[in-house]
């Protein structure tokens, strides 16, 4: 069949077509074939790029899948390209990099990547960078007690015990209703290593 479009230059299928008809059929090795070969004729267009991240994804290519993702134009990347990188840097292994991504996205007032900023630098063991992120996130979000009890926690890890008394006094007065016993126990070590001597102030 595809013999006798090529008769017909305006009905035979392009690579791109190709690409995402196999794509929607199951067939991912052709697909990526197809699309990989469409990108090389027409360029790193969205429309292309971000299927074959998806393969590469889904094959455990996480290296390529982040490289495919940050060669497109920041004007082409929406929400669902930017979740996609994300998982792709987080997947490599290259927390740096996902860091200054999801930092950028921060600055622009993505919520989301602040949430996932802040696990982040928690997981990294940063906890001045941990504290900094759930300060903005509490105060984004102060109907969320986790976070700001979490915030508390860090708080006093870094010795900040008054920022740590500071969290804790903005969800008593926020939602005094989740003020829970581990809060009233947190509150009660703060306070007492606050009045203790050389305590930091």
């Amino acid at each position: 069949v595809l013999g006798s479009l090529a008769l017909v230059p305006a009905l035979m299928p392009t690579p791109g077509e190709l690409g995402s008809h196999m794509l929607s059929d199951k067939q991912s090795g052709k697909a990526q074939a197809y699309l990989r070969q469409a990108m090389h004729e027409r360029g790193s267009r969205r429309d292309l790029v971000v299927p074959l991240a998806k393969i590469a994804v889904e094959q455990g290519e996480f290296d390529a899948a982040a490289s495919l993702l940050q060669g497109l134009d920041v004007a082409e990347v929406g929400d669902a390209e930017r979740a996609l990188l994300r998982q792709a840097l987080g997947s490599a292994g290259r927390p740096g990099e996902l860091a200054w991504h999801l930092e950028r996205l921060r600055r622009r007032g993505d919520f989301s990547a602040l949430r996932e900023l802040a696990q982040l630098y928690g997981e990294l063991g940063l906890v001045e960078r941990h504290a900094d992120a759930l300060e903005d996130l509490a105060a984004q979000a102060p109907q969320e007690a986790a976070t700001t009890l979490r915030l508390a926690q860090v708080r006093e890890q870094l010795g900040d015990l008054d920022g740590a008394l500071r969290a804790l006094s903005r969800l008593w007065r926020t939602q005094p209703a989740l003020f829970g016993e581990a809060e009233f126990r947190l509150l009660l070590r703060l306070y007492v290593a606050r009045e203790a001597p050389g305590a930091a102030l």
